[in-house]
């Protein structure tokens, strides 16, 4: 079962950090969702699973059991009080049985404020995207790639993307991976990544 932050408790953490006043991502528009459209994984997308080549498997240290739990962080990864950037916050699981680390990062650096504040991408969106892939896509700098689509009769309206790092870092007070790097949305595949509208999170 995966370890939930809520928003509330993520916001009052980063009002004392002084960060989430400042930030631009959350003023994302709030627009409505297109009608009648539906989510999809991206390997269900052939525009662009035709792009990305066929899924990664578990990562070693994930085939062993080594890195996570598979119901949450591994014990010990949760509270860093020098260094709360590394704080795990959940693990979810994809359909290949690779554990997904979300840790709780930094706006500007890597992890779930950086997405969150940087790009508006919230949890429970990470956590869905990953959760409904068959696997992460193995990119050229070594990292993986998940993805959905939101499809409607005119085609995509809008891809979110989560790129996961599944090595650790030297950073780092634990030795597992380091996890979500960052998750944004586009509005096509060859697009750039953009602030994701308020009604993907509110959907995801």
């Amino acid at each position: 079962m995966k370890t939930k932050l809520r928003l509330t408790a993520v916001a009052a953490l980063t009002l004392a950090l002084g960060v989430l006043s400042s930030t631009p991502a959350l003023a994302a528009s709030n627009d409505a969702a297109p009608p009648d459209g539906q989510w999809v994984a991206y390997e269900q997308i052939p525009e662009v699973a035709s792009s990305l080549g066929e899924v990664a498997a578990p990562s070693a240290q994930d085939a062993s059991g080594v890195s996570a739990l598979a119901n949450g962080c591994a014990a010990g990864t949760e509270n860093y009080p020098s260094a709360p950037r590394f704080n795990c916050l959940s693990v979810t699981l994809d359909g290949s049985g690779e554990k997904v680390v979300l840790r709780q990062g930094a706006s500007g650096a890597f992890g779930y404020l950086h997405a969150l504040l940087d790009h508006n991408a919230d949890q429970q969106t990470i956590e869905h995207v990953i959760s409904n892939n068959a696997g992460g896509y193995l990119q050229p700098n070594g990292r993986y790639l998940y993805g959905m689509g939101y499809l409607s009769e005119d085609g995509i309206e809008i891809l979110v993307e989560v790129i996961q790092e599944r090595d650790s870092s030297a950073d780092s007070p634990d030795p597992y991976e380091l996890g979500v790097i960052t998750a944004y949305c586009k509005d096509s595949p060859g697009a750039p990544t953009r602030t994701c509208p308020q009604w993907v999170n509110d959907q995801l």
